[in-house]
């Protein structure tokens, strides 16, 4: 999986003021979370707490990833993580036609999401580079600017690489052609944050 560099020939004030936080080491969730949602709004022991108590509520004892690899976090922290502060996160199956991908306001109330709520942004988790056969998953994120206009918050990325709609579109059909194993999660605005 190859990830495209930012087009350097933008103005600078075309990114200006998009918080973007850069890759460090494996905390590619994080930088993620915090990106798509504008600000640093988790750290690594926030994560790995939420992690915990995604195992203790499922049963399951945690993997050998999870205890040995710092920032080993899957979908339901970042799920967990997007509800807690008031989002929902729905699964946009890419083995249909990336046209479909809803973009707009929710039609109807699946995935907790009011009617009307249009997204914020993507969740995507994309195959990483890796050591010889080894590879590690990344999770990467798009924010939505305005109703056309959306920022691809990538940590990999120097900088922020704004996308009209349709190259986002564009985008995404190369991510799931190159990857063929590409998740990707639609987030939506449903509800006040916990203030637990």
């Amino acid at each position: 999986m190859k990830f495209a560099l930012p087009d350097l020939s933008l103005p600078l004030q075309s990114v200006e003021g998009i918080y973007h936080e850069r890759q460090h080491i494996f905390n590619c969730a994080m930088h993620t979370l915090n990106n798509l949602l504008g600000a640093q709004i988790f750290d690594k022991y926030q994560l790995d707490e939420i992690a915990k108590l995604s195992l203790e509520r499922s049963g399951l004892r945690p993997s050998v990833f999870s205890v040995l690899i710092p920032g080993y976090w899957d979908a339901n922290v970042i799920q967990m993580s997007l509800f807690e502060k008031g989002y929902s996160c729905e699964y946009f199956d890419t083995r249909r036609p990336i046209r479909e991908l809803n973009l707009g306001p929710e039609e109807g109330t699946d995935g907790g999401a009011p009617a009307g709520a249009s997204p914020i942004g993507l969740v995507l988790n994309v195959a990483g580079n890796g050591f010889m056969r080894f590879s590690r998953r990344h999770w990467c994120a798009i924010r939505r600017m305005a109703p056309d206009l959306y920022a691809d918050v990538n940590s990999k990325l120097v900088r922020p690489r704004m996308l009209m709609a349709e190259e986002l579109r564009a985008h995404l059909g190369e991510l799931v052609a190159d990857d063929g194993d590409c998740t990707v999660f639609i987030v939506r605005k449903h509800r006040a944050p916990s203030t637990d």
